[in-house]
């Protein structure tokens, strides 16, 4: 995979731009995007993440991130019918790999209760797209939110582990949920174990 971002202006008439690559003509794949913000570098953005060749749940979670972002910017391109659709194939992919408990696994469900980024992360999107009028699966949200609540309980081992414990605590109290005493325990755990 190659990507060749060129930009510049054009004040009038036309710009020739080289392809500097070597493409095999059967698989090369070459698109130009006009746009009087740089908003539109953000395509060929999209285009990586959507043609990337790994579909794990962070992946496809990135993909649809990116759509999902920039559903109401014009100059990205896409319609919000194109949005819905994208978003409405990722749900679908994201609710088989949610596990009984609502965490999330990168290629199939989790087992077991822990502290997970991928859950973490997929959650945060969930949280995004219904904020959007994107909304996902309700039990799917609802589950990934129970999921929070229980990984938070746990105390972290490290620092990564604390990390994505105060990023499922954010997506919590965004969704409405009262995390003072998660918060707390987040804070006893840094002073004691990460000063």
């Amino acid at each position: 995979f190659t990507t060749d971002v060129q930009s510049g202006s054009l004040g009038s008439g036309t710009k020739d731009l080289a392809v500097k690559a070597d493409l095999y003509p059967a698989f090369r794949n070459l698109n130009a995007t006009i746009s009087s913000v740089p908003l539109g570098l953000a395509r060929g953005l999209d285009q990586y993440l959507q043609s990337f060749p790994h579909g794990c749940s962070e992946q496809i979670t990135s993909g649809a991130f990116c759509r999902l972002i920039l559903s109401d910017e014009a100059d990205f391109g896409l319609s919000r019918a194109e949005v819905s659709k994208q978003l409405d194939h990722t749900f679908g992919v994201l609710a088989r790999r949610q596990n009984d408990q609502g965490l999330f696994g990168y290629w199939a469900p989790e087992s077991g209760d822990q502290i997970s980024f991928v859950t973490a992360y997929v959650s945060d999107f969930l949280s995004e797209a219904k904020a959007a009028h994107f909304a996902p699966p309700p039990n799917m949200l609802e589950g990934a939110l129970l999921g929070l609540q229980r990984m938070v309980k746990h105390e972290p081992r490290n620092s990564s582990e604390a990390r994505t414990v105060a990023y499922a605590i954010y997506i919590l109290t965004r969704e409405g949920v009262v995390t003072t005493n998660y918060i707390l325990n987040l804070k006893d755990y840094l002073e004691k174990n990460q000063k």
